[in-house]
C-alpha cells in the first residue's frame, strides 16, 4: 500500500513539472515571437528570396496572404532578381512595392 501511494505521488509530481516546463515552453515561444516581430519593426531588411509565409506576413501592408503569395511566385518563378520583382505578385502594386522597399532587400 505504501508502494502505491509513493508511485501515484511521483506520478503527480511528474504531471505538475511537466505542467510547468510546458508552461515554461509557452512563455518562451511567445517571446521569441515578439522578439522577432519587434526586430522586424526595426533597420533590419528582410530577403524576399530567404524569408517563411510569416515572417513577410509580418511586414505592415502584406498579411498572411500575400506572405504566402511572395513564397508561392518565389518557388513558382525562382528568386526574385530586383525588390520591382515583387510588383508580379498577385496583390502587389507598384506602390506597395515601393512602400515596402525600405524594409526588404532580394540578398
Amino acid at each position: 500500500m505504501k508502494l502505491k501511494s509513493l508511485v501515484m505521488a511521483s506520478i503527480g509530481l511528474l504531471v505538475c513539472a511537466g505542467s510547468v516546463f510546458a508552461g515554461q515552453a509557452e512563455t518562451n515561444a511567445t517571446q521569441i515571437k515578439s522578439a522577432t516581430t519587434a526586430s522586424l519593426s526595426q533597420d533590419s531588411k528582410i530577403n524576399i528570396n530567404r524569408a517563411d509565409a510569416e515572417t513577410l506576413a509580418n511586414l505592415k501592408g502584406v498579411g498572411p496572404k500575400k506572405g504566402q503569395a511572395i513564397v508561392a511566385y518565389r518557388a513558382a518563378h525562382g528568386d526574385f532578381k530586383t525588390l520591382n520583382d515583387l510588383a508580379n505578385v498577385k496583390g502587389f502594386s507598384d506602390n506597395t512595392v515601393e512602400k515596402l522597399k525600405s524594409h526588404l532587400t532580394v540578398g
